[in-house]
C-alpha cells in the first residue's frame, strides 16, 4: 500500500500537467455558458443585506448600494454607528433602509432579523457576510481556546448560521446571490495567524459545498488582501496595523470597487492583489517555497515594526 501511494503521489502531478489543456478547455466553455445564462446584477429596488455594515467595508458597500437605489438591511452590534451609516445611505438615494443592531453570534437574534427582512419584503436578493475579526498571537502563546471560539464564532458559525436561515429567501429572488468576505488567508497561511486562517479555511470548505447543492444562487467568495478598514482595531491578540504587515494595503474605495465588480459578473472567486494571486496559483505547486516566502515576510514586517 505504501509503494501505491507513492506511485499515485509522483504520477499525478504529470498526470494533471498532460491533462491541464482539456481541463483549461473544459473550465472556458463551462465559464462562458454561465457568462451567457446570466444577467447583470441591477440593484436597483433589490433587497441588500450586509452583516458587518457599521463601518469598513460593510458600511461603505451600502453607501455603494445606496447611490443604486437598493432597499438596504444593515446589520451591526452597534447601533449609533449603524444608524449614521443608514442616514447616510438615506441621503445617497437607498430606496429604504432598515437598521438591526444584532450582534451575529447570537444565533437567535440572527434568524430573527432574517426572518423580519424576508418576510417584509418576500425575498433577500443579495446576502452579504461581511462581520468578522482578526488575529495576531503564536499557538504558543495562547493559555486557552477563548481566542479560538471567539474568531470561529464570527468569522465562520455566523456566516453557517445566517445562510441557513436565510436559504429560503434567496432562493425565493429571481437570480439571488450570496458574497462572503473571506480573506487571503482564506487559502494560504501566515505566522501568528492559526485561529483566523482555520476560520476562513472552514468557510472556503463550507461555500465550496454550498455551491454544488445550489446551482441557482450565484456565489461570490471575496479573498482581499490588506483593506484599510476597522478591521486593525479588532484583532484578537498582539496588535498589528496598516504598516507593520506583509501586504500593501488597498484603499477601502477601490475594495468595494472590486466587490461591485465580482457581484456584476457573478464571479466565483475574486481575489485581490498581486501577492493575493500569486499565492492562489503558488498554494497548490509548491506549498514550502510559498510558506517560505511568507514567513520571510513576516518576519521582514516584525523587524520594520520595532525599528
Amino acid at each position: 500500500m505504501l509503494l501505491h501511494n507513492t506511485i499515485h503521489r509522483f504520477i499525478a502531478p504529470f498526470l494533471c500537467l498532460a491533462l491541464l489543456p482539456l481541463f483549461s478547455f473544459i473550465e472556458l466553455i463551462l465559464t462562458l455558458v454561465l457568462h451567457i445564462r446570466r444577467t447583470p446584477f441591477n440593484p436597483a429596488g433589490k433587497v441588500i443585506f450586509i452583516t458587518g455594515a457599521s463601518s469598513g467595508i460593510g458600511a461603505e458597500l451600502a453607501q455603494e448600494y445606496a447611490r443604486k437605489k437598493a432597499i438596504l438591511i444593515l446589520v451591526a452590534r452597534r447601533r449609533n454607528e449603524l444608524e449614521a451609516v443608514a442616514a447616510k445611505c438615506l441621503e445617497l438615494g437607498a430606496h429604504t433602509v432598515v437598521v438591526e443592531a444584532v450582534d451575529v453570534t447570537v444565533e437567535q437574534d440572527l434568524k430573527l432579523a432574517i426572518h423580519k427582512a424576508g418576510d417584509r419584503f418576500g425575498c433577500i436578493d443579495l446576502l452579504v457576510l461581511n462581520a468578522g475579526i482578526g488575529m495576531a498571537q503564536n499557538v504558543r502563546d495562547c493559555s486557552d481556546l477563548s481566542f479560538f471560539r471567539q474568531i470561529t464564532e464570527l468569522n465562520y458559525l455566523s456566516v453557517v448560521s445566517a445562510v441557513i436561515y436565510a436559504l429560503p429567501f434567496v432562493k425565493a429572488a429571481s437570480r439571488g446571490k450570496i458574497v462572503v468576505i473571506s480573506s487571503i488567508l482564506g487559502f494560504t497561511s501566515a505566522p501568528s495567524a492559526s485561529g483566523y486562517c482555520a476560520s476562513k479555511y472552514a468557510l472556503k470548505g463550507f461555500i465550496d459545498s454550498l455551491r454544488m447543492e445550489e446551482p441557482s444562487i450565484d456565489i461570490t467568495m471575496i479573498y482581499p488582501g490588506m483593506v484599510d478598514t476597522g478591521i486593525f482595531d479588532k484583532i484578537t491578540g498582539n496588535k498589528v496595523g496598516p504598516n507593520n504587515t506583509l501586504s500593501q494595503v488597498i484603499s477601502t474605495k477601490d475594495a468595494i470597487s472590486l466587490i461591485v465588480n465580482a457581484v456584476n459578473r457573478g464571479a466565483r472567486d475574486e481575489v485581490f492583489s498581486l501577492e493575493g494571486n500569486f499565492g492562489w496559483f503558488m498554494k497548490p505547486f509548491a506549498p514550502r517555497l510559498l510558506d517560505l516566502i511568507t514567513t520571510l515576510g513576516f518576519q521582514a514586517s516584525l523587524k520594520r515594526k520595532n525599528q
